[in-house]
């Protein structure tokens, strides 16, 4: 059995040496040039006295092909490059300069109505000529389909070919073949209609890189080494993006217009073409002829089979191919399955029991766009949009059901689920509101009317100037590292409408004060009242220390904190860093800091309007100690990262008194201000910097690192969260000091909290 792990023999071609020995007897060579290296070939662009020339290998177990070209070269001079001298022993010949310019993998609608129209007329000539039929070998469709799925199962044995597992991982090609296999009946049942389509001649690697168009306009076509005798339509599924385009197209589906407009177009031109010629009437070509574009591109397929190459990049390569064209015969099948609901109802459980759930969703959809009443689906589709967390579609489907059936409290409450989900709590609380209203013993529908409405009052409360925009996390969420979609969501409405967002009961109190055990431990060296030559001074008796990594300050379940992980994601991209960890140590008697954003304009010196930017950088400040007004909490302006103003001291103030566990998440750019410490007792606050990828903060780590963590501790580091450190090990790993000398001369920082 080949999997991907098999090791193979590349294609065996002649040797170089013996091959220009050959081409000199037939051709003087000055010059050659390799412009194709395949497995399946290679073609080298000869110059010498005469002209130019192409010579093309084919490697020893495809010699046969030689003949085909050489054949159809005979019977089509106008079209298909001359054949000048051909070695069939050594897998060699030699065609004529043809003076075309290549179409290449990106050919304009116009070009590919040309070359389709040539090609056309080629095969009508071809279905009548039947010296040429005789030559060529004949298609079995018997054969193709079963190649196809002997390609695709794992378990079949094989004698110097391959198989799709040596391309794909073997997991993702059993996939594929289970998927398939079990729809090869109402495949087969479509294929059989390529039946009264008349034999002619097919190429079957038709696309822009075996074409060429001539200065007068013409098409040359080339490269036939898979044509075979069969039904037209074989060598369409490149130039036509596909097979469940062209069946979606001639089966009436309006959507394919929009998506494809111009597959009608270049369809009509080939099927007129070939029906004016006298192959076939044209209602017969468009019942026929998605069947023939289908087993076209199943042919295709197996035929990667015959060319494996230890190259990881080619496998690569084939991979993609083989996904593109496997997914396009599955987009078929589920087309296929739409006038049957059991045949639909039984392959959306064949995928859900395969762990392809997308695809169940999407087979759902699509019947119940053909299907809209059916309201047993709908309900289906719903849950499995809901599970999906697609909340939209989702209420699409709830919605139907509602206009059927609005005394059904059920769909009443699961839209209200929905609408809560999708950010929609007003609308949410009406749901859950006449779901009680029609059972007011409803499970579930009090607590979501009240989940609902803590969302409407805490979104109310932070349109109060005075009072600051906070989401709650439930226990159950706290200690178990979740977080609801509703609470992400309405995270990421009040940091963007606000600047910054106070989160209660994110982080476990007991790890609080564990990780506050430590730092107390380590860096209780910094509570004096004095100069330091590795940390920023900030103002009166405040200071910023760089925190390493270490011990339980180290701690996957802050920097992995699904909610934090999840909000930067949204808000920076998902290859978002950290770019510091920080301690803001305010001592005893300490002053306000004084207002301030944490950074300035990025393009300060441009226009006022470029002030305003997306998030750059975004702070997770949280206090290591229980937090009284006494020690100075931060006070913060809501909105003010919108404003240029890096001193907005009009805009109204907000004091959020943070217990242990809170935090408050917030923009560079947005203003606030360290008040002061008015007890006896050092006031740290631990802060968490999160910047996007391409951003180094160039002005408050000038003196002392940003990111301390040695190899020992990145080992300990997740792997879904190594990514945030990897670039301190580069250019972050550099200590810069004298903050001393930088503190005398007067180089004032943009400043922390």
């Amino acid at each position: 059995m080949a999997t991907s792990e098999t090791t193979v023999t590349p294609s065996n071609f002649t040797s170089d040496d013996i091959a220009f020995d050959w081409v000199n007897e037939n051709f003087s060579v000055q010059t050659r040039e390799l412009v194709k290296d395949h497995p399946w070939s290679r073609v080298y662009r000869l110059q010498g006295n005469s002209g130019v020339a192409y010579l093309k290998l084919i490697p020893s177990h495809e010699k046969g092909v030689l003949n085909k070209t050489q054949q159809i070269s005979r019977h089509f001079p106008a079209t298909v490059p001359e054949v000048t001298a051909s070695n069939g022993d050594l897998g060699l010949l030699i065609m004529r300069e043809f003076a075309g310019i290549p179409l290449h993998d990106d050919p304009t609608e116009v070009q590919i109505r040309k070359l389709l129209t040539t090609y056309a007329d080629m095969q009508v000539a071809a279905s009548q000529n039947k010296e040429l039929l005789s030559e060529l070998p004949w298609f079995k469709l018997d054969n193709i389909i079963r190649n196809f799925f002997e390609f695709l199962d794992p378990e079949t044995t094989r004698q110097g070919e391959v198989g799709a597992d040596y391309f794909l991982n073997p997991a993702e090609a059993a996939g594929y073949f289970k998927a398939l296999i079990v729809r090869s009946e109402i495949l087969e049942d479509m294929l059989s209609r390529v039946a009264p389509l008349p034999p002619t001649l097919n190429h079957c690697d038709l696309h822009g890189g075996n074409t060429a168009e001539k200065p007068d306009g013409s098409m040359i076509i080339f490269d036939w080494d898979d044509a075979i005798i069969g039904p037209a339509g074989l060598s369409l599924h490149r130039l036509l993006g596909g097979c469940s385009g062209l069946y979606r197209l001639l089966n009436g589906d309006p959507d394919i217009n929009q998506e494809a407009p111009h597959l009608q177009r270049l369809f009509s031109a080939y099927a007129n073409r070939l029906a004016l010629g006298g192959y076939a009437d044209y209602p017969v070509l468009i019942d026929a002829m998605p069947a023939a574009v289908t087993v076209g591109s199943m042919q295709s397929i197996s035929l990667y089979g015959k060319f494996p190459e230890d190259n990881e990049e080619y496998r690569e390569s084939i991979a993609e191919i083989l996904r593109k064209r496997l997914d396009d015969l599955l987009e078929l099948c589920d087309l296929l399955t739409l006038n049957s609901r059991q045949n639909t109802i039984e392959f959306v459980n064949d995928y859900l029991q395969n762990g392809v759930p997308w695809r169940a969703t999407y087979l759902l959809d699509k019947y119940l766009s053909w299907h809209p009443n059916d309201e047993e689906l709908h309900g289906w589709a719903a849950t499995l949009h809901m599970n999906a967390g697609q909340w939209e579609a989702a209420m699409a489907n709830f919605a139907t059901l509602l206009n059927t059936h609005p005394e059904r409290a059920e769909s009443h409450f699961n839209m209200g689920v929905a609408l809560l989900k999708s950010g929609q709590p007003e609308q949410a609380m009406q749901a859950f509101e006449t779901t009680q209203k029609i059972d007011d013993a409803f499970d579930g529908a009090s607590e979501y009317l009240a989940k609902a409405s803590d969302i409407v009052e805490r979104l109310q409360r932070a349109t109060v100037p005075h009072l600051a925009p906070a989401v709650r996390l439930s226990d159950e969420e706290k200690n178990s590292n979740t977080v609801e979609s509703e609470n992400l969501d309405l995270a990421t409405r009040m940091f963007r409408e606000h600047g910054y967002v106070v989160m209660e009961n994110l982080f476990p109190a007991e790890l609080i004060r564990e990780i506050s055990d430590e730092f107390f431990k380590r860096y209780n060296s910094y509570f004096e009242d004095r100069l330091y030559s590795d940390n920023l001074i900030l103002g009166d008796k405040r200071r910023m220390v760089s925190v390493a990594l270490e011990g339980a300050l180290n701690s996957p379940r802050l920097y992995g904190s699904t909610l934090v992980v999840e909000l930067m994601k949204r808000l920076l991209g998902d290859d978002y860093v950290m770019g510091s960890y920080n301690a803001v140590v305010s001592l005893p008697g300490a002053q306000p800091k004084g207002l301030h954003k944490d950074y300035p304009p990025l393009f300060k010196n441009d226009p006022v309007e470029n002030h305003v930017t997306p998030p750059f950088a975004i702070s997770v400040l949280f206090p290591l100690i229980e937090l009284t007004e006494e020690h100075g909490i931060t006070s913060m302006r809501k909105g003010t990262h919108l404003l240029p103003d890096e001193t907005p001291f009009d805009a109204p103030e907000q004091k959020p008194l943070l217990k242990l566990g809170d935090a408050v998440i917030f923009d560079y750019c947005t203003a606030h201000d360290g008040l002061a410490n008015n007890t006896d007792s050092v006031r740290p606050l631990l802060a968490m910097v999160f910047h996007r990828v391409w951003f180094r903060d160039a002005l408050n780590y000038v003196h002392q690192k940003a990111i301390i963590i040695t190899p020992e501790e990145m080992e300990k580091v997740p792997d879904a969260q190594k990514h945030l450190f990897r670039w301190a090990q580069s250019d972050g790993a550099e200590l810069k000091t004298d903050a001393i000398e930088a503190w005398n001369k007067g180089i004032e920082p943009g400043g922390m909290i």
